[in-house]
């Protein structure tokens, strides 16, 4: 699929490519997953460790402080999914932050949040956020959670069709 993007004026403002182009044409692009547990404290904003790296085209994530820098301007996808693990009968919340360049506000689009209500009898809330973000070529992003389950929650590490973080522009 393919095709162009037109405002309601009828100018174009791009060209997008589906699935079927194949993710290297949406440059740069990264998808990373967590390998390795990361503890939550109760009502902080967390960094989550995404160690293990599956596609960077472009080469701009940064695995040792867990971010992405798109190194040119436009207009980005961004996408995480995390899976934590707490104990049975926490009836709270997880929030799943995209940051701008650290930030955990959303003043001037610097945080897309995804948030899951625990409930009582949910012991494993799968949380994802998604959103577009308008970055410069020194932007970086970085996912971070913030959990209010009352103590420590872990990050159930390890399967990578719950715990991922992947970008790639789009305009």
């Amino acid at each position: 699929m393919s095709g162009k993007i037109s405002d309601n004026l009828g100018r174009s403002s791009g060209l997008i490519k589906g699935a079927s182009a194949g993710m290297s044409d949406l440059r740069p692009y990264f998808k990373s997953y967590c390998s390795t547990n990361v503890v939550t404290s109760n009502a902080t904003w967390t960094l989550v460790t995404f160690d293990d790296n599956h596609s960077d085209v472009g080469g701009t994530y940064d695995e040792d402080n867990s971010r992405w820098t798109p190194g040119e301007e436009g207009v980005y996808l961004i996408i995480a999914q995390i899976h934590l693990a707490w104990a049975s009968g926490v009836s709270d919340y997880l929030h799943v932050g995209l940051c701008k360049n650290g930030s955990t506000s959303r003043a001037a689009g610097g945080l897309i949040i995804g948030r899951d209500s625990a409930g009582a009898a949910k012991t494993s809330p799968n949380t994802l956020a998604i959103g577009l973000m308008d970055l410069d070529g020194d932007d970086y992003v970085e996912c971070r959670i913030y959990q209010t389950s009352g103590g420590a929650a872990d990050v159930d590490a390890g399967d990578y069709e719950k715990n991922y973080f992947e970008a790639f522009k789009i305009a």
